[in-house]
């Protein structure tokens, strides 16, 4: 997604590497990073989140050891 993308949506991947803004719940098996100036305004599920200072996330967010299933 390139820096200035906006979607909005579910969104369930592997892996989320996100530059944008993000509206909507996001599941990932794997990870999702948030690298500045990315926003996620949703809530996350996931085992491993990455963000980076100066990135925004406003909403829940449920993490789970990686194979778990989480429900």
């Amino acid at each position: 997604m390139k820096d200035k993308g906006k979607i909005t949506t579910f969104i369930h991947v592997s892996h989320l590497l996100n530059s944008g803004e993000i509206k909507g719940s996001v599941v990932a098996k794997e990870r999702v990073e948030i690298r500045e100036p990315g926003k996620v305004l949703g809530n996350i599920r996931t085992p491993t989140l990455v963000m980076d200072e100066g990135a925004i996330m406003e909403g829940h967010c449920r993490m789970h050891r990686r194979g778990e299933r989480d429900g």
